[in-house]
């Protein structure tokens, strides 16, 4: 793992505390919406049009379309299976596609300056 990656790691599991993924059961979306949003305040939600993770019986699957920096005009709705992850993996993936990694490791950078 480089370690860019592992930085942004590190904030992700820091910023969840205990909170984790309940990945048993399509009943618990909510409560898995609102660990999601822990992460809301880097605006993840304006790079997509649609994003949605379903968890089912420990599989997931992260479901998205249009990201709006590279809009093409395609409708075609994207999934990426991260059955295994942990949390803070799907959180990381869900960065990743939206285009948010940079805000993340910026604001580490510039905070492991200020503790300096």
């Amino acid at each position: 793992m480089n370690t860019d990656k592992n930085i942004i790691m590190a904030y992700i599991r820091g910023r969840l505390h205990d909170k984790r993924f309940d990945m048993s059961d399509r009943s618990l979306a909510a409560y898995n919406q609102s660990v999601l949003n822990t992460f809301a305040y880097l605006d993840f939600y304006s790079n997509v049009t649609f994003l949605f993770i379903a968890f089912h019986k420990g599989s997931v699957n992260i479901f998205y379309n249009g990201l709006k920096y590279k809009y093409n005009g395609s409708e075609k709705t994207e999934i990426i299976e991260c059955g295994g992850y942990s949390t803070a993996e799907i959180i990381y993936e869900v960065l990743y596609i939206t285009n948010c990694l940079d805000k993340v490791l910026k604001a580490c950078k510039s905070r492991s300056n200020i503790n300096r």
